[in-house]
């Protein structure tokens, strides 16, 4: 006769059921990791777009965390510094981006290189 040792069902059933329990909770700590992931892009996506709508700066969002507060404070300070940002502004017109189009204070070269002006 062998010396190896028989499992009864109940001990079979125990070692599966411990088995499968540490497979779950693996696989349930990988599921959760994806959608921790799934769910901070989709946060940055939806962020970005409402940054784009309001006019801030959306490429400041990929260095900052995207929880609500930091978003808001984030925002309200980009705010306060559009409302204190003196600069001249150029009225708008069709097709010009005022973000992209460079303005000078002062006298205008073209008008000087024309001899317009002079007497303003």
């Amino acid at each position: 006769m062998s010396d190896e040792r028989t499992f009864t069902q109940a001990e079979v059933d125990q070692l599966i059921g411990e088995r499968l329990k540490r497979e779950r909770a693996k696989y349930q700590q990988e599921a959760d990791q994806r959608a921790a992931e799934l769910d901070r892009r989709e946060r940055l996506l939806a962020a970005k777009a409402d940054w784009q709508r309001k006019g801030l700066p959306v490429d400041l969002l990929d260095a900052m965390d995207i929880t609500d507060e930091a978003l808001e404070r984030a925002e309200s300070v980009l705010q306060r510094y559009a409302k204190n940002d003196n600069r001249p502004t150029l009225p708008r017109s069709a097709g010009a981006d005022p973000n992209t189009v460079p303005y000078r204070a002062g006298p205008d070269p073209l008008r000087g290189a024309f001899g317009l002006g002079k007497d303003e």
